[in-house]
């Protein structure tokens, strides 16, 4: 390791350090949000000011890809490449001007049925058990919010949709007793018409509970039939 790599990693520390607290935000969702577009050159970078919490609860620099830490996470670690959390956590710092932290716990191709409270498939345990480790390990975290990126699965199930992320909005609010708590809810690609329906009721939630606030997908585009690409996935992130 080269001098001034050891004195910009000094600083940043030294930075931290001073901080009273830092902002720590938790995304959670399926394939769009673990990340399955294509990491560019300019997205290999480990981000200044941005840190993620890792399998063993400590903070490490954020890099690509943000969901290889995720206890739910399909085996193949090459499947999991650029979601938005890389240019969430960048924009973030940059506008804060200060470090902030970053859990990412995405499970492709996942119904929201999954990720019901007592499901089968314990997507929402897991998620809550980071969450709460992470809080009580590293005492300086500040939890300001969750991200959600997920309702593909769900496009012919749209009828029931709704009313099970309520649920599992409420849910999370109360077992982390913040009744208040922040979700930013993305909305999934517009390419694919057979999203219509889900993407419907996912648009409502924004006006029936409070502190909910929907994440536009406008202009954004696609590789394939349900992914968005890494230009997209860049300015998701910065919407977030």
């Amino acid at each position: 390791m080269n001098k001034t790599l050891l004195i910009l990693i000094s600083i940043s520390f030294s930075q931290l350090n001073a901080q009273e607290s830092i902002d720590f935000f938790v995304l959670l969702g399926q394939s769009n949000m673990a990340g399955r577009a294509e990491i560019r050159d300019v997205d290999t970078l480990d981000l200044e000011n941005v840190l993620l919490v890792n399998g063993d609860f400590e903070l490490e620099r954020a890099k690509n890809p943000m969901n290889r830490y995720s206890t739910i996470r399909k085996d193949d670690l090459e499947i999991q490449r650029l979601g938005p959390g890389y240019y969430f956590g960048k924009e973030l710092a940059k506008q804060k001007n200060e470090t902030v932290a970053l859990m990412v716990n995405a499970r492709g191709a996942s119904e929201i049925s999954r990720w019901s409270k007592g499901s089968e498939y314990a997507y929402y345990e897991a998620a809550l058990n980071r969450i709460k480790k992470a809080l009580f390990v590293r005492s300086k975290l500040q939890l300001k919010g969750i991200l959600w990126q997920q309702g593909e699965s769900d496009r012919f199930k749209s009828e029931v949709y709704l009313e099970k992320l309520k649920k599992f909005i409420s849910n999370l609010r109360t077992d982390l007793g913040r009744p208040d708590l922040p979700f930013y809810v993305g909305e999934m690609g517009k390419w694919n018409r057979d999203y219509d329906l889900v993407r419907r009721e996912l648009l409502k939630i924004g006006g029936q509970l409070h502190n909910v606030f929907i994440v536009r997908s406008d202009d954004l585009t696609n590789f394939d039939e349900h992914h968005f690409d890494s230009r997209s996935q860049e300015n998701l992130g910065k919407r977030y």
